[in-house]
């Protein structure tokens, strides 16, 4: 609401000033100092230097939707009313 009214300045400059930014910025700074002691192995490295994409194709999940899914929704008259529910009372109508 305090940006809706313009005052968001002041609420970045009572963060800025407060305990809580203080407990944040330590937190971090923790956190950050972890990060540069852990070490990797070479074959993590390996694994994570991949030069191509690594994300599941589009016809996998196309695949798991149609085994999983499609038979379980066909079955449910929630799920195919608003999907032919229309279509064949319009057919009937004509």
């Amino acid at each position: 609401e305090a940006d809706r009214q313009g005052h968001s300045a002041c609420v970045a400059d009572g963060y800025e000033n407060s305990p809580l930014n203080q407990a944040n910025r330590e937190q971090l700074d923790t956190y950050m100092a972890a990060d540069h002691k852990l070490q990797i192995s070479d074959d993590v490295k390996a694994e994570l230097a991949t030069k191509r994409a690594t994300v599941t194709p589009w016809y996998w999940g196309l695949r798991t939707i149609i085994k999983y899914r499609t038979p379980k929704n066909w079955k449910n008259p929630d799920f195919l009313g608003p999907r032919i529910g229309d279509k064949i009372f319009i057919g009937l109508l004509i």
